[in-house]
C-alpha cells in the first residue's frame, strides 16, 4: 500500500525536526578532556560545549587568579588572621572570619572600571581550550537509584550587568561571576539539562537541545557580558525569564554563535555526597551591615559610607534526594563556623589528590561588597538596583541537593520539550 501524501510529509518533518537539534555548522569537537580516570564516562560524553558571545569582553577566568588578584575584606574592613598565602585549597579558612565567613568579600586589588587584565578572562583558543587557566569545576552527585546529577560550574572574574532600555544606564555589574549546567543521568543516560541564568534558569529534555556535530553533547549559549545560559541565540528578556517571552524587556541578555568553549579541557573535578547526619534548623539573623570602626576609602582616597548590604540567602545543601534523611535548612547566616566536616553544603571528594578543595566550602562572595552611593563610581535606580552590586557565592550554595532538575524555590519548575528564547 502506498504511504499517503499527509504521512510522508508527517515523516519528513521529523526527519527536520531531528536535524534541527543539530546547531547550523554545529561544532566539532575532540573527546580531550583533563579528567582523572575515576570521573564516570558519561559525565565526560554528554557535557555541554558553550558558544560565548562574540563581543563578550568578559571571558571565562581562571578560578584560582581570582584569589591572586583579589583581598579578603569583612565587608569593607581589613581581616586580621587570614591565611597567607591564600589559595583555592585553604580559603574556607575564611568562615573564621567575620560573621563566620558570610559577610567576607574577595575584595578586587584594582580599580574594576579601568578593566584590569585579570577581569578580562582567557579566550578559548581553536580547540575550545583555555590554555593556562582552570575555568570550570565539575562536580558528580550520585543521587542514588541510578539517578546522577553533574554539575559543570563554570567561573568568569567579573560579570557585566547589561543596560536597562530607553534610560541607557549600566546596572548589575559585579566582580566575580559563577553559572553551571546540570545535565542529569538516569543509568549514565541524560535525561534533562538545567541551564542557570541570573538567579533562575531554564530546564529542558536533553534530546530537544542543539548538539555538537556527532550529536551528543548538548550545545549552550552564553549571553553577552552576563554569561547567562541559553538554549538558542537571539536576545532574552532578562526581566521576566520564568516566563520565556519571545519579546524583549528593559534588560536584556544576547547570545550567538562566538567563539567556542569546551569547558571540560580545563577543569577540577569532584565527587559529591549530601550531609549525612540530620542538621538542625537555623533561624535567620539581621543581614550584616559593613563593621562601624571601618571607613571604607574609594579610589581617590575620598572617605565614603557603608551601604546596607545586598547579602543574599545563603542557602545550604538540606534534603538528600537519596535514602539519606536530613531536615531541611532554612539559613541566611550559620550560627557555627562552616567546615569540611560540618558543611551544610555536603562533602566534596576531588578524583585527584593534588586538586585544591578548600574554596568549595567557602561561604563567602567570590567578589566586591556592594560600593556605596557615596562612592563616585556607583549608580543606583530607585534603591532597586545598583551599577556596581556584590559579587556571588560559590558552586556550594547552587543548591547540589536539590530532588527536581530546577532548583527548589525556582519560579521555572516546567521541563521544557522545545526550545524557547
Amino acid at each position: 500500500m502506498r504511504p499517503s501524501y499527509i504521512s510522508l510529509l508527517l515523516h519528513m518533518g521529523n526527519i527536520l525536526s531531528c536535524c534541527s537539534r543539530l546547531v547550523k555548522g554545529a561544532p566539532v569537537v575532540t573527546a580531550k578532556s583533563n579528567a582523572p580516570d575515576d570521573v564516570p564516562d558519561f559525565v565526560i560524553k554528554y557535557a555541554p560545549l558553550l558558544y560565548l558571545h562574540s563581543q563578550d569582553k568578559y571571558l571565562p577566568s581562571d578560578i584560582g587568579a581570582q584569589i591572586t588578584n583579589t583581598t579578603p575584606r569583612q565587608e569593607f574592613a581589613g581581616l586580621t588572621g587570614a591565611p597567607s598565602p591564600l589559595t583555592l585549597e585553604n580559603l574556607d579558612q575564611l568562615n573564621t572570619q567575620g560573621k563566620n565567613g558570610t559577610n567576607i568579600f574577595l575584595t578586587s586589588n584594582d580599580d574594576i572600571t579601568k578593566n584590569p587584565t585579570w577581569i578580562m578572562g582567557v579566550a578559548p583558543n581553536a580547540e575550545g581550550k583555555t590554555e593556562g587557566a582552570t575555568t570550570c569545576a565539575v562536580i558528580v552527585a550520585d543521587k542514588g537509584n541510578g539517578t546522577t546529577d553533574a554539575f559543570y560550574m563554570y567561573f568568569y572574574a567579573y560579570n557585566w550587568g547589561g543596560t536597562v532600555n530607553i534610560i541607557n544606564m549600566n546596572l548589575g555589574n559585579h566582580v566575580g561571576d559563577w553559572e553551571h549546567t546540570m545535565v542529569r543521568f538516569k543509568d549514565g543516560v541524560p535525561q534533562a539539562v538545567w541551564l542557570s541564568a541570573h538567579s533562575g534558569g531554564q530546564a529542558y529534555k536533553y534530546s530537544v537541545l542543539h548538539k555538537d556535530k556527532a550529536g551528543i553533547r548538548p550545545v549552550v549559549y552564553s549571553s553577552n557580558g552576563s554569561h547567562a545560559n541559553y538554549a538558542i541565540t537571539g536576545t532574552h528578556n532578562h526581566d521576566n525569564p520564568e516566563f520565556n517571552l519571545p519579546i524583549e524587556g528593559f534588560v536584556n541578555d544576547h547570545t550567538d554563535t562566538g567563539p567556542l568553549w569546551d569547558p571540560i579541557q580545563s577543569a577540577y573535578w569532584y565527587s559529591w555526597k549530601a550531609p549525612v547526619a540530620a542538621v538542625k534548623k537555623i533561624a535567620s539573623p539581621p543581614t550584616p551591615t559593613p563593621a562601624a570602626t571601618a571607613s571604607p576609602t574609594s579610589f581617590d582616597g575620598t572617605s565614603v559610607s557603608s551601604p546596607a548590604s545586598n547579602e543574599s540567602s545563603i542557602s545550604t545543601a538540606a534534603t538528600n534526594p537519596t535514602s539519606v534523611s536530613t531536615t531541611s535548612v532554612n539559613a541566611v547566616l550559620p550560627l557555627e563556623r562552616t567546615t569540611r566536616v560540618t558543611s551544610l553544603w555536603g562533602t566534596f571528594t576531588p578524583y585527584d589528590a593534588s586538586t585544591p578543595i578548600g574554596y568549595l566550602y567557602y561561604v563567602g562572595r567570590w567578589g566586591d561588597f556592594r560600593y556605596p552611593i557615596s562612592d563616585p563610581r556607583q549608580q543606583q535606580l530607585f534603591g532597586a538596583a545598583w551599577k556596581y552590586d556584590s559579587g556571588p557565592t560559590g558552586p556550594g550554595d547552587k543548591k547540589l541537593d536539590r530532588k527536581d532538575i530546577w532548583p527548589p524555590g525556582s519560579k521555572n519548575d516546567e521541563l521544557l520539550t522545545k526550545l524557547v528564547p
